[in-house]
């Protein structure tokens, strides 16, 4: 069983410089309590590749700061726990990508979604 990962996003397609809305849900699927042990204070990230080439273009913790206190998430059965953040993917060129949730800990969980970026005037279209 183990742990559950989704992302969610508030639509599939945006325009150029749009922010895009996310939510990572971790979730526990076993049938007792569980934890994910981390190394900083860091939980989570959010991280958008080209969906043809797998190159990273844009990543949400790129030049922040986590404590470097080491921690741990602790869920219940069935428990669930969100991330959310509005990510702000101003340089982002169109075209098709994978918006990527990761749990930064130990174990490390990542999960993707397709996401497109379009020209502003094709949004409208």
């Amino acid at each position: 069983m183990g742990f559950y990962l989704g992302l969610d996003t508030d639509r599939c397609e945006y325009g150029a410089g749009e922010e895009i809305e996310a939510t990572l849900s971790l979730v526990n699927g076993n049938d007792v309590k569980d934890e994910i042990f981390f190394s900083d204070g860091q939980r989570y990230d959010f991280v958008i590749e080209r969906e043809l080439e797998k190159g990273e273009v844009w990543r949400w913790s790129k030049d922040r700061a986590f404590t470097m206190a080491i921690g741990k998430v602790i869920l219940d059965p069935g428990e669930e726990k969100r991330y959310s953040e509005t990510l702000e993917a101003e340089y982002i060129s169109p075209g098709a990508y994978e918006l990527v949730g990761i749990i930064t800990g130990k174990p490390r969980l990542r999960t993707s979604s397709s996401i497109t970026i379009k020209e502003d005037s094709d949004i409208f279209a």
